[in-house]
């Protein structure tokens, strides 16, 4: 697939800066994807309020979980219970500790919060490991976004929406370059992005994340993806 960037919709640059905090994502946007690589092969994405913040996966008979950079922030042997990994699923995280859906599998086990799969097959991710990945995917995403009003938007729409950690991640790996525009202070940065649905089953599918940034205030004055 080549790269596709989006034509920028109309902005000067001078448009005034508002608080993420205003912002009302819609409902039920499925889960997103952004890194520096695609998952490793077999891997299995961790999904915390619609944004994968890493990854598990099994090295040499162990489960690695890890960080959107690859970094272990836990590592466990194999126990007793069904085995965590399969290439097919996704670990939802929901709450303070950690607990799991897995796509696909709707057999007896923990119970889950919302529509996601009703039941899980495994146990839940331990909470260390769970603090320990979102600390890690914090410091990647420390520093705060603002919109425009236009661009506050588009977070509003459904098909347009994108999760702000994902815009977060595209400025902190995505490819900088000039902003087509012209605007002075700001850039284009373009990045991979997987979207998977809320439906079961749902394979996530690739497109292309572009953002404008005008980087003296760290505000969104364009994104979109495709």
């Amino acid at each position: 697939m080549g790269t596709a960037y989006s034509t920028p919709g109309d902005y000067t640059g001078t448009e005034a800066a508002m608080s993420a905090r205003m912002i009302r994502p819609p409902d039920r946007e499925g889960y997103f994807q952004a890194s520096k690589v695609p998952l490793p092969p077999g891997a299995v994405p961790i999904v915390e309020n619609d944004t994968v913040i890493g990854y598990q996966r099994v090295v040499q008979g162990n489960t690695w979980t890890c960080d959107l950079d690859g970094h272990p922030v836990s590592i466990a042997e194999p126990g007793l219970g069904t085995p965590l990994i399969d290439p097919l699923d996704v670990i939802f995280v929901v709450g303070a500790v950690g607990r799991i859906a897995l796509r696909g599998m709707v057999k007896a086990g923990i119970e889950v919060a919302g529509d996601m799969a009703g039941k899980a097959t495994t146990e839940a991710l331990a909470s260390t490991a769970t603090i320990a990945l979102r600390q890690a995917f914090r410091r990647l995403v420390q520093r705060e976004l603002q919109f425009t009003a236009t661009t506050a938007a588009h977070m509003a729409e459904r098909g347009r929406y994108v999760p702000i950690n994902i815009l977060k991640l595209a400025v902190r790996y995505g490819v900088r370059d000039a902003d087509p525009r012209g605007v002075t202070g700001a850039f284009r940065y373009t990045i991979p992005l997987w979207k998977a649905g809320r439906r079961l089953g749902d394979p996530p599918k690739r497109y292309i994340l572009t953002v404008i940034l005008r980087e003296k205030d760290w505000t969104i004055l364009h994104f979109d993806y495709r």
